[in-house]
């Protein structure tokens, strides 16, 4: 990973989540994409986050096959486990940051997400 990325990842994850979906809502893709009029750059990051959910459960969850990846202990940390999602979602994410997708992802927790059973 490089020192840039990892300074990207360490940032997202000292946000919270009203402010990553902010910053979702001004990237680049949230200019091309229609909006409500008067809509806030938070209420656009969530609506962007939830347009593409289903892609991201079925690449994340279904075919990456996160819950049966949770245990393993390199993913105990969270800088480690944003890296890997990076990975696994930047195929499917055009326009939009990857880095903080995976950052939002972690933070609303992915066993909930994946719905993944004790």
């Amino acid at each position: 990973m490089s020192k840039q990325l990892r300074q990207e990842i360490v940032e997202y994850n000292s946000m919270d989540l009203d402010s990553l979906f902010s910053l979702l809502g001004e990237t680049e893709y949230a200019a091309t994409y229609k909006f409500a009029p008067g809509k806030k750059s938070i209420e656009k990051g969530i609506e962007i986050f939830d347009s593409i959910k289903e892609k991201l459960y079925r690449k994340i969850c279904i075919e990456w096959k996160y819950c049966e990846k949770r245990r393993n202990p390199k993913f105990s940390d969270t800088i480690e486990i944003i890296t890997a999602l990076i990975d696994v979602i930047a195929e499917i994410l055009i326009h939009i940051p990857p880095a903080l997708v995976a950052t939002i992802l972690v933070k609303k927790g992915l066993d909930k997400f994946c719905r993944c059973s004790e």
